[in-house]
């Protein structure tokens, strides 16, 4: 195995992993995994890393600068230089059990440079475009193409918070965990990736203003103070509901996190030795950073907020307070609550009158019937 070389440290437990094939059983017959990895096994993405670094070191000679996340490969250079890229990609693959798709493969080139690469690549199915394409879940090309990319996206993401919102009407615990656990990462990731779209994510922030809270809450649609509160994270006193607008900062964020990376890609040096040191620093100071824009901006609400908010939102950001919406939903370990148990919390949380509260309470109605006030009567 060439891993032994690449990399010798995991080159003994890939052997002892992958040395004979796996054994699958369907319906009594036996079927033997000769190819690829075993699904689920934390080593595979690793393996499999490891298994294209010849691959990519033998296109190398073209020039390109290459960029590959797992079997997604990705070059830029010139329209010749991509050309004798993408040529030998496809003669040296199949040995290493590569197969480049032209298909599948896209070539975003500048509107001058087009009748070069349709030229060039007359001879392959490969896309040729000179608007811009998505990747890895981000989009690169002109600006009226990725604007277009992620205002799609929004639609398609406020459309999903009104599913979900009607999944709150009857589960709002559940629908509460989906949004923070899941879905917001939709958008915080392309909020990362993509600069200025903040204009564009308005649906969706009206999605959640106006649906999905008030499906979670049983209330109205938040004011500006409320939704404010609302925003900020659990361990300040919120919930955590982020107005997708604010994300728009973490591209900044995200740009100075990855600079080594980037740094890397562009001089196409393969040292990674101080890389993961590097960014899990950075990584860190972006956290911070976070930690400390969000408690500036509970404090700028406490300020203008009335006493008995004040008193709420400190009792709701100490220790250990948060801890039942932070924790996910599972039933095993009896995190579970019924949708009243859920909004009756968030009543008592942020100091909300709980609904459909009788008027009298059972005493004051036992006594309005004249029965005996002997308090031994009421056990």
């Amino acid at each position: 195995m060439k891993c032994q070389h690449t990399c010798p440290t995991i080159a003994p437990a890939l052997i002892n992993s992958y040395r004979s094939p796996t054994r699958l059983f369907v319906d009594g017959e036996c079927l033997l995994s000769c190819e690829g990895t075993t699904q689920g096994d934390p080593l595979a993405m690793a393996m499999y890393a490891l298994a294209t670094v010849p691959l990519i070191q033998e296109v190398s000679q073209s020039g390109a600068l290459q960029s590959w996340y797992a079997d997604d490969s990705t070059a830029a250079s010139t329209i010749r230089k991509l050309h004798h890229w993408w040529l030998l990609l496809k003669q040296r693959g199949p040995a290493y059990g590569y197969f480049p798709n032209d298909a599948k493969s896209v070539l975003v080139v500048k509107p001058e440079h087009l009748q070069e690469a349709e030229s060039l690549f007359a001879d392959t199915a490969v896309q040729i475009r000179t608007d811009g394409w998505r990747h890895l879940g981000a989009v690169l090309g002109s600006p009226e193409f990725c604007k277009q990319y992620v205002t799609e996206k929004v639609e398609t993401w406020a459309l999903e918070v009104g599913r979900l919102a009607d999944f709150a009407t009857t589960q709002p615990q559940a629908a509460y965990a989906a949004f923070i656990h899941g879905l917001r990462h939709k958008w915080s990731f392309v909020a990362r990736t993509v600069p200025g779209i903040s204009g564009l994510l308005d649906p969706l922030e009206h999605s959640i203003r106006q649906r999905f809270i008030p499906a979670l809450t049983s209330r109205p649609a938040p004011g500006d103070e409320e939704r404010a509160i609302l925003s900020l994270p659990c361990r300040e006193g919120g919930l955590g509901l982020i107005d997708p607008r604010s994300l728009t900062d973490q591209y900044n964020m995200s740009v100075v996190v990855t600079n080594i990376l980037v740094s890397r890609i562009l001089d196409q040096d393969t040292n990674m030795d101080e890389v993961p040191t590097t960014i899990h620093a950075a990584k860190l100071t972006a956290a911070a950073a976070t930690r400390r824009a969000a408690r500036d901006q509970a404090s700028q609400l406490l300020a203008t907020c009335d006493a008995p908010t004040q008193r709420t939102l400190g009792m709701a950001a100490e220790k250990g307070a948060s801890n039942w919406l932070t924790c996910r939903p599972l039933k095993q370990f009896g995190f579970v609550l019924h949708k009243g148990a859920f909004r009756d919390a968030l009543c008592l949380r942020f100091g909300w009158v709980p609904p459909r509260l009788p008027s009298t309470c059972g005493v004051a109605l036992s006594k309005s019937r004249n029965v005996s006030s002997d308090p031994s009567s009421y056990m």
